[in-house]
């Protein structure tokens, strides 16, 4: 987006920053620590956001990438919102965004045999109201 505005992007530097970011869907054992998430606190923050980075970084979609989003899916409360325990303002503090991060990246990441899932997760969060909480 910034090199499309016109922005200077250095490309080592970019590089580097990918690297760093996109470790968990790059390592050797990326799909092996998506499956274990031994370290995982909160994977509505963690995998929704790194998810969301990715698609706009223009990863591809693989096993990694599908075992986080249908973490996800699974994260989906009873009432279609997503919740977070990640209480620092104004990035993941709200049910609002926790929900609306997690919806984003089902809908890139989602593998095509949950499609029914991810189709029914993404309607049923649709119906979830801020106002009603």
């Amino acid at each position: 987006m910034a090199r499309e505005r016109g922005f200077a992007i250095d490309p080592s530097v970019l590089s580097a920053i990918e690297d760093t970011t996109f470790t968990p869907l790059r390592a050797s054992d990326a799909l092996d620590q998506s499956i274990q998430a031994a370290t995982l606190n909160d994977p509505t923050p963690n995998d929704s956001l790194l998810l969301m980075a990715a698609h706009d970084a223009g990863v591809p979609a693989d096993v990694t990438t599908g075992v986080l989003a249908t973490r996800l899916l699974h994260w989906q409360r009873p009432d279609g919102r997503w919740m977070t325990s990640d209480f620092r303002p104004p990035h993941s503090s709200s049910e609002f965004s926790a929900t609306a991060t997690a919806a984003a990246a089902i809908r890139a990441y989602a593998p095509a045999e949950r499609s029914s899932d991810r189709d029914a997760a993404l309607r049923f969060c649709s119906s979830y109201r801020i106002e009603n909480r």
